[in-house]
């Protein structure tokens, strides 16, 4: 499938796309469409409807896009969190070489340090919200049930 940036960007474009204008979800064959000649959305439904592999393909492909639009948004929200705590002690590490030194900028640096160790505290967090197959482990482990989650992951790798 060989498809040029434009008309990826068209799926991409905004965080609630409209399937059928993805190329790649409307397209049967997956080959470029010329904007001269736009495919007619009465072909494209009388094509879903009879062809059942062309279904089945477009189910997969909203499902690996849902998917990473999910992982996507996992990871900003890791990124954000990480540069939110870890910024401003950086930021004050660089700067405080230049200021005179006293108990207020020892005492902002050690509060801007803890805020850095408190993002160790966050991942967990955010991880066991937004991903449910760490969230049941990280619960066994939480409520001291280390003999389920054995049984779990032994389940899990079977």
């Amino acid at each position: 499938c060989s498809l040029d940036k434009a008309t990826l960007g068209r799926c991409f474009k905004s965080r609630h796309s409209n399937e059928s204008q993805c190329p790649m979800l409307s397209n049967k064959s997956g080959a470029k469409q010329t904007s001269k000649q736009p495919k007619q959305k009465s072909n494209l439904l009388t094509t879903v409807k009879t062809s059942p592999s062309t279904n089945s393909n477009q189910k997969k492909l909203r499902f690996q896009l849902a998917k990473e639009r999910k992982a996507s948004t996992t990871l900003g929200i890791i990124m954000s969190a990480f540069t939110f705590c870890w910024l401003p002690f950086f930021v004050l590490a660089l700067v405080r070489p230049f200021l005179e030194t006293t108990n207020a900028l020892k005492t902002l640096g050690s509060l801007f340090l803890w805020l850095g160790y408190a993002n160790s505290l966050l991942n967990p967090i955010i991880y066991a919200t937004l991903n449910r197959d760490f969230r049941k482990p990280f619960q066994a482990i939480l409520y001291f049930r280390c003999g389920s989650l054995n049984h779990m992951m032994r389940g899990v790798l079977s």
